[in-house]
């Protein structure tokens, strides 16, 4: 075999190679855009999930709030309850 059918087989075998390292760095390429994509929506849905916790607590302050004011109503009505109970028992006393 002569020295020039050597080299061309051997530039057949590097441009072999060669388009297979394009592949590979293509593919490769391809998984960084999909992994940027992919951490770029990770980012998004934490970002929701602030938002979300934010207005979680947000809301559970309101239902203290509420349950505070629930708290004083029914104490109010208990007040109530009782001052009409010694209303009733007055009444029925001057009768």
């Amino acid at each position: 075999m002569s020295e020039i059918d050597k080299l061309s087989k051997r530039i057949e075998k590097l441009e072999f190679v060669a388009g297979m390292m394009k592949k590979m760095e293509n593919d490769f390429n391809v998984e960084i855009e999909e992994m940027n994509e992919l951490g770029f929506d990770m980012y998004k849905q934490d970002k929701r999930i602030e938002r979300l916790e934010k207005e979680k607590e947000k809301q559970n302050r309101k239902i203290e709030k509420l349950e505070e004011e629930r708290f004083d109503l029914l104490k109010q009505l208990e007040d109530l309850r009782v001052n009409l109970a010694e209303l009733i028992v007055k009444v029925k006393s001057i009768n």
